[in-house]
């Protein structure tokens, strides 16, 4: 008679079927190897500022072509949320928030985007992080970005946010949120992830600053920045930054009860010769090319 199988073990005789329900119920004895797998982590993008606010900063991103991972181990995939957008009300408002970082493994932590500058909350400053937010007319110094993972926002009285590509917009008028990276196009092309453009996938894109008259804001930074909210389009998620990207939240124009935009969440994609034994999360799973790919859009595990 067949012994039901530990980590240590298995004895007896076992049909196919009986492999396979011991295999999903992770008790079949499974050896350990070394593996390397190819690994992108991109970190919420912050929150945008209200009442003229500057634009939120991008996540931060850190990439390895080479991770070393064993077999048979659990490995946490913690997916970045977006930083929150400020409340415009006055000396009564809320300020808004960083985006969390993204990690995986032993990788360096993705940094959180910087939050925009706003008056709300008797005014604040913008916040260093991935990469930084935007100046605002009250306090118009912009957040600092992350070496290697993204740039400063953009100074004066409406910045934009930082993104992973470039520094966001200075804001004497309007200022646009930094563009995003095409680096990894290819990559993203493959899970579905990232803004397309054309063809080209971006990520990482720094959230807008509104006009200062009020008129039609400008877009976010390619790579999922989030637009500005003027008089014309103040309803709530118009400026948010796009889930998954890391891009940074738009700001408002209005003293408004209705928050900035929101940073958009991170990800994890990773890149593997191995085919995963097992996720946890909300995970994607592409087969293409010799290689498996997995497309994290929430907090999971993953074991070879």
């Amino acid at each position: 008679m067949a012994q039901f199988p530990t980590s240590i073990g298995a004895s007896g005789i076992w049909t196919l079927d009986n492999q396979k329900v011991a295999q999903q119920g992770a008790n079949w004895p499974r050896s350990t190897t070394a593996i390397t797998v190819e690994v992108l982590i991109v970190a919420g993008g912050g929150g945008g500022g209200t009442e003229r606010g500057g634009g939120g900063g991008a996540g931060g991103h850190v990439y390895n072509a080479s991770v070393s991972l064993v077999t048979s181990s659990s490995y946490t995939v913690t997916v970045g949320a977006g930083g929150s957008g400020s409340i415009g009300n006055g000396t009564t408002g809320t300020a808004g928030t960083n985006g969390s970082n993204t990690t995986f493994s032993s990788m360096t932590a993705a940094v959180g985007g910087g939050r925009g500058s706003a008056r709300s909350a008797g005014g604040y400053a913008a916040s260093s992080g991935g990469s930084g937010g935007g100046g605002g007319p009250d306090i118009t110094t912009a957040g600092a970005g992350t070496s290697g993972q993204g740039f400063a926002g953009g100074a004066g009285q409406y910045g934009g946010g930082g993104g992973a590509g470039a520094v966001g917009f200075a804001g004497s008028v309007s200022g646009i949120g930094g563009v995003g990276i095409t680096t990894y196009s290819t990559l993203l092309g493959i899970v579905g992830a990232g803004q397309n453009v054309s063809g080209t996938r971006y990520i990482a894109g720094g959230g807008s600053s509104p006009a200062s008259d009020g008129s039609t804001p400008k877009a976010g930074g390619l790579g999922g920045g989030g637009r500005a909210m003027d008089s014309a389009n103040a309803s709530a998620g118009y400026a948010n930054g796009t889930a998954n990207t890391g891009g940074g939240g738009g700001g408002t124009y209005d003293q408004t009860l209705l928050a900035a935009g929101n940073g958009g969440s991170g990800t994890v994609i990773i890149k593997s010769a191995n085919q995963a034994f097992s996720t946890t999360g909300t995970v994607t799973e592409t087969n293409t090319g010799g290689f498996y790919y997995y497309y994290f859009t929430t907090t999971g595990s993953i074991v070879f």
